[in-house]
């Protein structure tokens, strides 16, 4: 099973494609959120899910939420793994990635460790 959840109902509309595209043809084991991941990833939390493997990908700069809240990867990734980390089983993995180009690898690995 798997979830996706982005704030921009365009990238989840493309979901589908991709998942036929890619010879996953029963799309119902896979779920999409539209909605702010700081509000959806306290939720699961709280809600005791766990995943094997949890990928983020946010995009370097985002506006958005209930909070209407300036979002950047270069201040706030830490943040984020935070809220993610909790979904995590304890032997599976977090994945982070950025294409922020304000962050170098050692401040990211950092930013990540400190979430």
């Amino acid at each position: 099973q798997t979830v996706s959840l982005d704030l921009d109902k365009k990238w989840l509309d493309r979901i589908e494609p991709q998942l036929k595209a890619n010879g996953i043809r029963d799309t119902s084991r896979h779920d999409c959120i539209y909605g702010d991941c700081f509000d959806w990833l306290a939720r699961l939390a709280k809600r005791g899910e766990k995943f094997d493997m949890v990928i983020l990908d946010p995009p370097s700069t985002s506006v958005g939420g209930k909070k209407k809240k300036r979002w950047s990867a270069k201040n706030d990734y830490d943040e984020l793994v935070a809220l993610a980390a909790q979904l995590v089983k304890s032997d599976g993995t977090l994945w982070t990635t950025t294409n922020s180009n304000q962050i170098t690898s050692i401040r990211f690995a950092r930013m990540c460790k400190k979430g």
